[in-house]
């Protein structure tokens, strides 16, 4: 005895059911692949971000191992404490500059217009 095929139909058909599922589970897929490709280039970016970060700390240590060296030195101390706050050294006048740009002929403040 012989298999009748319906006309129309070649093989095992799915028929519209089984493609909505079909195209269900590879829209899944595809956003899942595409969260994760997400997520991959969120981590490469953050650990770029932080080797950028460990540089310049590393950089700041340098300079803050040196400026330690450096505290040892009189010299040094010397030329922060007349840099940074304006000290003088013994038998030294002090000399403070006043900017005339900000003062009219008068000795006073002029009005910013």
């Amino acid at each position: 005895m012989a298999i009748r095929k319906r006309p129309g139909k070649t093989g095992r058909g799915t028929g519209f059911f089984g493609n909505i599922v079909f195209c269900v589970l590879m829209a899944l897929f595809m956003w899942r692949a595409g969260y994760q490709v997400y997520t991959l280039v969120r981590v490469h970016q953050e650990t770029v971000r932080t080797q950028q970060k460990i540089q310049q700390l590393k950089a700041e240590n340098a300079r803050l191992e040196q400026e330690k060296a450096n505290l040892n030195d009189p010299q040094y101390i010397e030329k922060v404490a007349r840099d940074e706050h304006h000290m003088v050294g013994k038998k030294e006048i002090p000399l403070f500059l006043v900017d005339d740009s900000q003062k009219d002929g008068n000795g006073q403040k002029a009005a910013k217009k």
